[in-house]
């Protein structure tokens, strides 16, 4: 492998990813990176300073590369300790908006893989029952298209439905079983939930998201590099309401390059508000 795409390349092409996508590359990633690199100049027959040229203006391409070197394995309703400080806030919201007449309730999940995760946040704001009639929108940003299309799908493995053994009855409320084991998520619950491919260290991708009232971002500062995480931090601060929350994952806790946030610790959770 490293006479096709020799080290002087590949530290070019880690370069070139780092800047792209902020994500960190060192030790084992270093070769899977070359792996996965190799592996599209075949199906493309390109060589390594074709791929590479093609990637450095190319979304797609840095989208299907860097999704092979994060973990995008995630399931339904994933640290219930956070949810439940969602939930809770949720209240607070619904109150404090909707007093005020501003009947609109806006989530942002930022690295949302298949769509596990904002689908889990819009069926918990739909079963609140605090925003019926409101107009609620939950938007899910991944960089990776193949996830984005399989989010849309809304069809999973018993894998990302890890319910405990008491809640079993839950995947007959929320899923439709198809053959091979699949399940599909129902309709009712999909309403409210829109997908886009982005990339979130690109400012424009976060183009029409404005007074956003959480976002969620969890376990995937830990692959950033700190620059690349205050980018993005940077971005949520110009997209998120002053009231607004941000959820990190629970091995984010990264206070230090989280500019402009301060964290709240609740029973079990942590979150950060503007400030």
């Amino acid at each position: 492998m490293e006479d096709f795409f020799p080290d002087a390349l590949l530290a070019d092409l880690k370069n070139l990813v780092n800047k792209k996508s902020g994500i960190l590359i060192k030790g084992l990633k270093l070769e899977c990176l070359r792996g996965r690199a190799i592996d599209r100049c075949m199906q493309l027959s390109a060589t390594p300073e074709e791929f590479i040229s093609r990637l450095s203006g190319n979304q797609h391409e840095l989208g299907n590369l860097v999704s092979g070197l994060v973990n995008q394995e995630t399931y339904f309703f994933r640290d219930r300790a956070q949810l439940a400080a969602f939930s809770s806030l949720l209240k607070e919201v619904a109150a404090r908006k909707g007093g005020a007449g501003d009947r609109y309730l806006k989530v942002l999940s930022a690295g949302c893989a298949a769509g596990e995760e904002p689908y889990s946040l819009n069926i918990l704001i739909t079963e609140s029952g605090l925003f019926a009639g409101w107009n609620v929108n939950v938007v899910g940003v991944d960089i990776s298209r193949f996830s984005i299309a399989r989010a849309r799908e809304a069809v999973y493995r018993e894998n990302s439905v890890r319910l405990a053994q008491s809640e079993a009855p839950l995947k007959e409320k929320y899923f439709n079983r198809m053959e091979g084991g699949r399940l599909a998520l129902k309709p009712q619950w999909k309403n409210n939930v829109s997908f886009r491919t982005g990339n979130l260290m690109d400012e424009g991708t976060f183009d029409g998201l404005a007074n956003l009232d959480f976002i969620f971002c969890r376990n995937i500062f830990i692959y950033m590099q700190p620059q690349a995480v205050k980018t993005i931090t940077a971005h949520f601060r110009r997209c998120i309401s002053p009231k607004g929350c941000l959820f990190a994952g629970c091995s984010d806790l990264m206070d230090e390059v989280l500019t402009g946030f301060r964290p709240v610790r609740t029973r079990g959770g942590l979150y950060y508000r503007m400030g």
